[in-house]
């Protein structure tokens, strides 16, 4: 990936951020044997602008710019 590439994807990502369109959701984790919860994971969701709900894909070019 250009740094030029790079630096648009940042600025995209974060721009969103700030604007509120990063949701998190929380998803249990069943235990099928037990049928109980037994735990749950965080789910980061992006919420374009025309409403749909995206997967962040932003997180891996801020992973690899250590962020």
């Amino acid at each position: 990936m250009r740094n030029l590439d790079l630096e648009q994807e940042i600025n995209a990502a974060l721009l969103k951020i700030s604007e509120g369109d990063l949701l998190l959701y929380y998803q249990p984790i069943f235990c099928s044997n037990k049928k109980i919860v037994t735990n749950v994971e965080a789910l980061m969701r992006l919420k374009d602008k025309t409403g749909q709900i995206h997967p962040p894909t932003f997180l891996n070019v801020l992973s690899l710019i250590h962020i």
